[in-house]
Order: structure tokens, then sequence, then C-alpha cells
């Protein structure tokens, strides 16, 4: 893979197909717009054009003007319970989670564990590269023709398109299955936008907060993210955050203590919904993992949008201030500004 570093000190990642961007160690292109700071993340395209699907694929939806019907598994059934079923659990989350708690002041020492970092890195982008192409290329055969099948009904959620696990690797299809974001392109930008509120989170380096391993696989017009499955369980781990999109909210004190450092960090308001403290966006999740680790997921919308564009389906979603315009101004942001939470926010 070929990283190239433009005049204003980005990362952009190329190669003529497919690509995948991971992290810790790469960057997305960033482009900060004139006027307001809005940042376009481009996972596609290079020429700084709006992404656009290839037009000889035809859309996932038979009727793109009808939702889908929404499955709902049973409320205490979890991915962990799939994955204790299945054995498709894996091991890339406890490699990666040792790794980052692993910090030294020795050089030398130092050294030995990056290298140990890349290379994790490297042979998870291949694997979740490997699946992540095969499941693309089997999405217009017949289930049972299918590599790999998609297990949406089993773990539920309405954003994105269908979510696959194998070999510790949660796939999530960047489509706008729902009609939640307007258009396609705009769901593949959310996914970016969870992987960039990732990196930040972990740039931060606050101790006893953890984060996922997360890259994002481009291949034939579609974006799918790929995920180390982390030993969290559903409605049994949740600590803090909303789960139902604000419907309720639970807190807990360690995680806005670790939330808020971040916060403070970024440039971010805290907040109260429905009488509740919030640090960050109030659909980001903290999860206590079976492992004893505070797991912090769904960081997507962590970066305040932008007023959002008249008309536009969903563009508090994807539309985001870059978190270098955040760090130049003289007073925090709000996560939640101009959502349907912000309505909870007021009425406060």
């Amino acid at each position: 893979m070929d990283v190239v570093v433009d005049d204003e000190g980005y990362q952009d990642p190329t190669i003529e197909e497919h690509r995948i961007v991971r992290t810790p160690s790469i960057s997305l292109r960033e482009v900060p717009d004139e006027d307001d700071g809005y940042q376009d993340v481009f996972p596609c395209n290079d020429d700084r054009s709006v992404i656009e699907r290839k037009p000889s694929i035809p859309s996932l939806r038979s009727d793109p003007t009808e939702p889908p019907p929404l499955r709902l598994p049973p409320s205490d059934f979890s991915l962990r319970d799939y994955v204790l079923a299945t054995g498709k659990g894996g091991s890339w989350n406890e490699k990666f989670q040792q790794l980052m708690e692993g910090r030294s002041e020795d050089p030398a020492k130092e050294m030995i564990r990056v290298n140990q970092l890349l290379d994790l890195s490297r042979r998870f982008d291949a694997r979740a590269l490997e699946i992540g192409e095969q499941i693309i290329q089997d999405l217009f055969l017949p289930m049972e023709s299918r590599r790999y099948r998609p297990i949406t009904h089993l773990l539920g959620g309405i954003a994105g398109g269908d979510k696959y696990v194998e070999d510790g690797i949660l796939f999530k299809l960047a489509l706008d299955s729902r009609g939640i974001y307007g258009e396609d392109a705009f769901a593949m930008k959310a996914a970016h936008h969870d992987l960039k509120s990732v990196m930040a989170l972990i740039d931060c380096k606050i101790q006893g907060l953890h984060l996922p391993l997360l890259g994002v696989v481009h291949h034939r017009g579609y974006a799918m993210s790929a995920q180390a499955i982390i030993p969290i369980d559903g409605i049994r781990s949740h600590k803090y955050g909303s789960r139902d999109g604000g419907s309720s909210m639970k807190t807990d004190a360690h995680f806005i203590r670790l939330l808020g450092t971040a916060c403070s960090i970024l440039n971010l308001q805290p907040h109260y919904l429905n009488g509740v403290k919030v640090c960050g966006a109030g659909d980001m999740e903290g999860h206590l993992g079976t492992d004893g680790r505070s797991y912090v997921i769904d960081t997507a919308r962590l970066f305040p949008p932008v007023h959002p564009i008249n008309k536009a389906r969903g563009s508090f979603l994807y539309r985001l201030f870059r978190p270098e315009f955040l760090q130049q101004l003289k007073f925090p942001l709000n996560s939640d500004a101009f959502s349907k939470f912000a309505r909870v926010i007021f009425s406060s």
C-alpha cells in the first residue's frame, strides 16, 4: 500500500481497486472546508469529488423507497451469546489491548511494542480484507451460495446494512438500508467518522479507556467496517450512554471520569440528556467487559455537526467538524447539537 502525504500533512492511502484504512497506524485524508471548518472524508476517491457508487452495481434494496422490515432479536441476546455458541470469538482484541496497555518509558521496549502493534495491525488488515472482499463479491448471490451469511436478524440495529461475524471480526456493511442518512455514500462516511473518533480517543492516551481495533474495507464501490470483537455482553454489560436512540440513558461515574477527561482534551462540552450527564454523543455506549476493561463503542458522532443542510436528511450524522478545528476554538462544542438529542437537552 502506498501512502501519500500531501502539503497539509495528511496521509492519503491509495490502491487501485480497493483499500483498507486501519487504526492506529494510518490516517484518513481529511479535507477542510474553507468557510466553516467542516471535515470531508473521501474513502473512495482521490480527486476530492463527491463519493459515488459505481453505476454498474445495482442497489441492494429491491425498492429503495421502502425500508426492509426491522427484525429485532430478544432484548437479552448479545453478540457474545452468538460468539460463545459458534466459537467465532478470535483473539484479536486481547492481543490489541495488551499491546495498548504495554506502553513503556524505555525506548527499546517501546520500539518492540510498536513493531508488534504494527504486525498485529497488518495481519488484522489482511484477514479483514480477505473476508470483506468475499462478503461484497457474494452480495447478489442466493443466500445458500454465499460463503459468509449475515446475522443481522440476531444482532438487531437500525442504522447501516447487514452484519457478519467471522474469525473474531464483526463486519458492518455501510449502507443506508433504512433511509436514515439520505444515501449510501453518507452511510460510508459515517463509518469513517467512527474510525476517526476511535483514533482521536486513542490519541488521548487515557489510562483505563479502551477502544476496539477497527478498520474500514473498500471493495467494488462498497464499504464495510471491520471491528475486532470485544468481550461485552449487550444489555448486561451496558453501563453508560443510550442503546435506544436516547429514549433511556445510563450513567456511570467511572465512564463519566474517563470520557470527561477525553472531552476536555478534545474541546467537547459535557451536557445533560434527561437529567443524566453525558460526555460526548448521547448514543455512545460504555460497557464493562467480561475481562474487566472499560470499553467505549459507537463513537461515530463524537465530534459535533455543522449547521444542517436544508432538506438534507440526517446530515448531522456525517457533516461533522474535524478535530483540528475544535482545537482552535476558545470554547467547547456539544456533540449532540442539531441532532434529535438536542430536543432532550433543551427540555432538560
